[in-house]
């Protein structure tokens, strides 16, 4: 049995004995329980416009590897409004700019 298999059926009789279970970022549509999901790319674009809004104009962002479908997610709200705000985004603040290089970037 792989640690998958081994994780859904634990999942599975934890919901079959009516402990309450919410599931974080897993959307997984044979299980019966409840789920939460973030906007992580509207959440960084908040918090980016809210740094500008306040008059720093030097805004960078730290994100985890490329592979992490959260950490783009920062990465492309953080991008998008450094963009929106017409401002550039300078690789001095954009530690892990590998995870998109956006055609207008050097």
């Amino acid at each position: 049995m792989s640690r998958a298999n081994h994780l859904f059926d634990r999942v599975d009789q934890l919901i079959g004995s009516a402990v309450p279970l919410v599931l974080c970022y897993n959307d997984l549509p044979w299980l019966a329980a409840d789920r939460v999901f973030v906007n992580n790319g509207e959440a960084s674009k908040n918090a980016v416009w809210h740094l500008l809004d306040i008059g720093d104009r030097r805004v960078g962002t730290v994100a985890g590897g490329r592979s992490d479908s959260v950490a783009n997610d920062l990465y492309l709200g953080y991008y998008d409004e450094t963009i929106e705000h017409g401002l550039a985004v300078d690789a001095k603040y954009d530690l892990l700019r590998s995870l998109r290089k956006p055609k207008c970037l050097p």
